[in-house]
């Protein structure tokens, strides 16, 4: 609520709320209760979801949960794509709103044309899904010039913010719009996101 209100008076779209969502919190039976109590307006909510929602034999656990978070008019995102047992069935079956790709695999893209068909494969896979691809850890201009060129719509890192408290965030997002863009990637109003991290 307070990031919403911080961003309305900013003039810009609430940012939607991002929460690392592990099985013992899915499974939780009071889970769909606290969702729904918190009366968001669908979007406003997303969980991260990573490969260990997948069944060792099955991806029977992730379309459970899709059609859970669906329900509650809640974004599923899959994070850390590229680094785990996560591949194309995984996006099948859990058809996210948001891929994350991991860091680790946007650093080789910048040195051979293999990890740049890496990238671009992940990107047409979740484009085929209708889902949007998030490149973590942009750090540079460099960074945001590639993982732009190579298909992914939404640059998060350094580069775009260090993580904040909630007081730095209105006035971040007051002259997000303002400054320079990075690379391809513009203000708060285009394809710029911050990552929704509290400050250490």
């Amino acid at each position: 609520a307070d990031r919403a209100r911080l961003a309305r008076s900013a003039g810009a779209p609430p940012p939607p709320l991002t929460l690392n969502a592990g099985r013992g919190l899915l499974a939780r039976p009071d889970f769909a209760g606290l969702v729904r109590d918190a009366a968001l307006p669908p979007g406003a909510l997303a969980f991260a979801l990573n490969d260990s929602h997948r069944g060792a034999d099955s991806d029977d656990p992730l379309r459970w949960t899709a059609d859970l978070l669906a329900g509650l008019g809640a974004d599923a995102e899959l994070s850390d794509f590229g680094v785990g047992r996560a591949g194309g069935s995984t996006l099948l079956a859990l058809r996210p709103r948001r891929l994350k790709i991991h860091r680790q695999v946007l650093r080789p893209a910048l040195e051979t044309e293999a990890g740049r068909e890496v990238i671009r494969a992940m990107a047409a896979m979740a484009s085929a899904l209708g889902t949007e691809v998030i490149a973590e850890g942009v750090e540079t201009e460099m960074h945001a010039e590639c993982a732009a060129g190579l298909g992914c719509g939404v640059a998060q890192g350094y580069a775009v913010a260090a993580p904040m408290p909630a007081g730095r965030l209105g006035p971040w997002l007051a002259t997000a719009a303002a400054r320079p863009p990075i690379g391809p990637f513009h203000g708060s109003g285009g394809r710029e996101t911050l990552r929704w991290a509290p400050a250490h």
